[in-house]
């Protein structure tokens, strides 16, 4: 098993001039032991104290890691996680990527729209999506578009949710070609890291409450839940701010693999002071 991590940090000095902001997690199955180690990139790949990595794709011929704030880039890899190319500037202000018949598709999170980019120099920046009068009148007052997805039969799904400081703040996951919702469980206040199953369900991380669902089901996270991957027998699922050694600025980070009856069956914890944004499966 073999799987990236992108992290952000979280605090002002973390991350200034740092180049590592993907960890890789193997193991000789998801049941482990696992290795955890983080990948330094090249020089003109750094940081700045708001900035890290958010989205990450990947098809047959490249892994795409997005970069996000001040500067929105990506950086694309090979699969054996050689860079192939500097990092190079878009338009989307990125909190997730996806790659659909050789097209990238990046939110563009303040705007509420989704672009689409050739591959792999992301020429011809084309909006595919946005919020607006044309979408059901329940979306409304929403903002903050920060998933994108493809599920079976290659339909597109985007996630989103209302402002956090109103009080009837909530989630949705929208299917884009019938304009049809995706059921939730429940009230969802901040939704991350939007997946859809085989079965056509929703699988994302209900953040604050520190749980993860899939196809209704509960995995419960020991952190801020974000970053999700689903694989055949199991699914990965990232943790931040968890309480360590009673440090009141900011906790660990820890990644827990969970088989489809529930059961946690192995994690990947480190003291590093950062925020998982999403996790890509390179290898079952």
């Amino acid at each position: 098993m073999k799987a990236l991590v992108s992290f952000v940090g979280l605090f002002d000095k973390h991350l200034a001039g740092d180049r590592r902001w993907l960890g890789v997690i193997e193991g000789p199955s998801h049941e482990g032991p696992l290795s955890f180690k983080l990948l330094n990139m090249p020089v003109g790949f750094s940081g700045n104290p708001k900035m890290g990595g958010t989205g990450l794709a990947a098809n047959e011929k490249f892994v795409v890691s997005a970069l996000q704030w001040y500067n929105p880039s990506y950086v694309v890899l090979d699969h054996s996680l050689k860079v192939l190319a500097q990092p190079e500037t878009i338009t989307a202000d990125v909190h997730s990527i996806a790659i659909h018949n050789g097209y990238l598709y990046a939110t563009a999170t303040r705007e509420d729209r989704v672009l689409r980019y050739d591959l792999p120099h992301l020429d011809n920046e084309t909006e595919v999506f946005t919020i607006g009068h044309k979408e059901p009148a329940a979306i409304g007052s929403f903002h903050h578009l920060n998933s994108v997805a493809f599920g079976p039969a290659g339909k597109m799904y985007v996630g989103f949710h209302l402002d956090p400081r109103l009080e009837s703040s909530r989630a949705l996951a929208l299917e884009l070609e019938d304009r049809s919702f995706l059921p939730l469980n429940g009230v969802v206040r901040r939704m991350h890291s939007l997946e859809v199953t085989a079965e056509g369900q929703a699988a994302y991380c209900h953040s604050p409450e520190n749980i993860v669902f899939v196809n209704g089901l509960p995995f419960p996270t020991v952190g801020y839940a974000r970053g999700l991957a689903l694989a055949k027998d199991y699914l990965i699922a990232g943790s931040s701010r968890v309480p360590w050694d009673g440090r009141p600025e900011g906790g660990k980070v820890v990644v827990q693999i969970f088989n489809y009856q529930g059961d946690e069956v192995a994690r990947v914890e480190t003291t590093e002071r950062w925020e998982i944004y999403d996790i890509l499966i390179l290898e079952e």
